[in-house]
């Protein structure tokens, strides 16, 4: 799910009553214009951002490289304090390319030059991928995914747009897959990757159960002007059963009406039974979505799961996040 999904999905449940299914319209809104509402809204996103930056003068240049004829800047907001966490100790994909992929808490490479100078930036990582999506001047979008397996990267979920795909394989065992505008832009992105350290996929909560059998396959996590703004982890379980626990950001919006308990704590059921949301964090739209795209886990799985949940106590200071996605 993507960052302006999610805005999108946050702004309905704040307005949805328990007789409208808001998960429901979502769905059906987001796959006919998705592809168009994204580059629209990034586009708006970079404009307000020249115009911010030009009233305030608050823009600070970051280095001298150039990617598609604009130099990199910081984007008014940006806090480098969201950076994801470094992993010291963890080799980077240049050194462990067979390790890219196989935790989905940890990303086997870095690009801050490109995030230093977008609006909007989102990491992912699951099964035999790591993924960086970064929008670029002008609402345009960039993809850098690595990765063992070409046929893997070239398969891994992305939102459309970029018409150019550059692949390479800096170094043996380890291709870099980098989608966007044209061959230029492309080179320069996978100029300004680095595959010598690693982060942690990190989220303002932590799961402290895991239904029997489940394990983790897939972490996201997202940013908007360097505030967080989306991001989950899917689990899969024993015969296919899938469940995805996220946690969408929006500081101004406020909590519904719990209709439900789980495990003890106030929680909203969405009227298909599909979707368990706790209540009372606010801004913050945590839940475990067990219907539509996930199969196989009931409501009581999603109850278990987020009654054992851990929250940030500040969703803005990292500081106060979690170490881990999943607790010892």
């Amino acid at each position: 799910m993507s960052a302006i999904e999610e805005l999108v999905r946050a702004s309905l449940h704040e307005r949805a009553g328990a007789e409208v299914d808001a998960v429901a319209l979502v769905d059906a809104t987001t796959r006919r214009g998705r592809a168009r509402v994204r580059r629209r809204w990034v586009a708006r996103s970079l404009v307000a951002v020249v115009v911010v930056a030009m009233t305030a003068g608050t823009v600070l240049a970051v280095n001298r490289s150039w990617i598609g004829g604009l130099p990199w800047r910081l984007a008014p907001g940006y806090d480098e304090g969201m950076d994801l966490p470094r992993l010291p100790g963890v080799p980077g994909a240049r050194e462990v390319p067979g390790r890219v992929g196989a935790d989905p808490t940890v990303l086997h490479f870095d690009a801050p030059t490109l995030i230093a100078g977008s609006r909007h930036h989102s990491w992912s990582s699951g099964p035999g991928y790591e993924q960086l999506e970064v929008a670029l001047r002008r609402g345009d979008l960039a993809y850098v995914t690595i990765g063992p397996d070409m046929a893997v990267l070239d398969e891994v979920p992305r939102q459309g747009g970029p018409a150019f795909v550059l692949r390479e394989t800096p170094v043996a065992g380890l291709w870099l897959r980098v989608e966007t505008t044209n061959e230029q832009v492309a080179r320069e992105v996978a100029a300004a990757v680095d595959l010598n350290r690693s982060q942690r996929c990190v989220l303002p909560y932590t799961l402290g159960f895991l239904p029997s059998g489940a394990r983790l396959t897939e972490c996201s996590v997202g940013f908007i002007d360097g505030r967080y703004v989306q991001g989950g982890v899917r689990l899969a379980g024993p015969d296919g059963a899938t469940m995805e626990v996220q946690a969408q950001y929006e500081p101004r919006s406020r909590s519904k009406r719990a209709n439900h308990s789980a495990g003890g704590r106030p929680a909203y059921l969405y009227p298909g039974l599909d979707e368990v949301e706790l209540v009372g964090y606010p801004g913050l739209y945590l839940s475990a979505r067990i219907g539509k795209a996930f199969i196989g886990y009931e409501v009581e799985d999603a109850d278990a799961v987020l009654r054992a949940v851990t929250v940030a106590t500040d969703v803005e200071d990292m500081d106060t996040w979690p170490d881990s996605v999943v607790g010892g």
